[in-house]
């Protein structure tokens, strides 16, 4: 196994403006799609086989806690 190189320097290039504004951009699209996933898709198989039923632990577990939306 080959040893890692201690004196070896990390490089970055960060985008430039124009750049960083189309990713901005994507990244707001995104993350808008994103919210309420779950209310405006309950039927996806990711929703049906890993969120409802952690809500479902939630609601037993935690019913003060729990709310209904």
């Amino acid at each position: 196994m080959p040893k890692p190189c201690a004196s070896a320097s990390i490089r970055r290039r960060f985008p430039t403006s124009n750049c960083y504004r189309c990713f901005s951009a994507w990244r707001t699209t995104a993350e808008d799609y994103h919210q309420n996933f779950l209310a405006l898709h309950p039927n996806k198989p990711y929703i049906v086989m890993h969120d409802l039923p952690k809500l479902a632990q939630l609601r037993i577990r935690f019913p003060a806690l729990f709310r209904e939306n």
